[in-house]
């Protein structure tokens, strides 16, 4: 069966990170302040209004104009963005759903490096990704006679969002957290019911591991807040990689 090579998922990622850079740029703000537009040294307008796909910002981070540093560092963007990539769609299958996973290889790149910053989820970023996902896997089903597939990825992102709306209600996560939640309830639950618990999982060792790392170095205070959507992230891609995407064709 034909499987997308490793390079040519690099390269698609590279190209992708330039929007996901304009994105980030764009929504790493903090909570009540209007996405930003404008370089914060010289003014330029850098993303115009009106335009549905933002304009790719260049992978050096810097204005065009005063060369003034923005948004995050050169490269970084972009080499996530290949790397998560170039880890999901060579073993998509079949080879035509590449385009679930490069969806939420962008969206998840640009909601981490966004919670990262600024400690925020911006509803911009994830009720696309959602929506996003749920065409996508409508389609994949009906092309592929999986009715079952569609109705159990709806059912474990309802559960999952439950799950973490009631954390962010006790204040133990973010609401944006509980959202994001939902997005990645909706692969977890199409690649199957096991990569859930995997999932829940991986997040709680990566996060635990990390906020007991900063409390060891003195970095952190046991009452601190750090951003838990990266650790959601990282632990569906990580129970993707290892289970693949491709166990989600039957």
């Amino acid at each position: 069966m034909f499987a997308i090579p490793p390079g040519l998922g690099l390269l698609v990622g590279c190209g992708m990170g330039l929007f996901v850079r304009s994105a980030v740029f764009h929504h790493a703000v903090p909570a009540g302040s209007p996405p930003r537009r404008e370089c914060p040294a010289c003014g330029r307008l850098l993303l115009p209004y009106g335009t549905l796909v933002p304009r790719p910002l260049s992978a050096s981070g810097r204005c065009p104009s005063c060369r003034g540093r923005i948004g995050p560092p050169p490269g970084l963007p972009e080499a996530l963005t290949a790397a998560a990539v170039a880890v999901t769609v060579p073993v998509a299958t079949p080879a035509w759903t590449a385009p679930l996973w490069c969806w939420l290889a962008v969206f998840g790149t640009a909601l981490a490096l966004v919670d990262l910053t600024v400690h925020r989820l911006p509803d911009a970023l994830t009720f696309p990704a959602a929506g996003g996902l749920v065409v996508m896997l409508a389609g994949i089903a009906a092309v592929e006679g999986r009715p079952g597939a569609f109705l159990r990825a709806l059912l474990a992102a309802a559960i999952l969002g439950a799950v973490h709306l009631a954390l962010g209600l006790t204040g133990r996560i973010g609401m944006g957290d509980a959202k994001l939640a939902v997005v990645l309830g909706l692969v977890l639950g199409w690649s199957g019911g096991r990569h859930i618990l995997v999932a829940e999982l991986a997040t709680l060792l990566l996060a635990g591991t990390h906020a007991s790392a900063l409390l060891a170095t003195g970095r952190a205070q046991p009452h601190d807040t750090f951003a838990f959507g990266p650790f959601i992230l990282a632990g569906t891609a990580l129970t993707i990689a290892i289970g693949g995407p491709g166990s989600t064709h039957r």
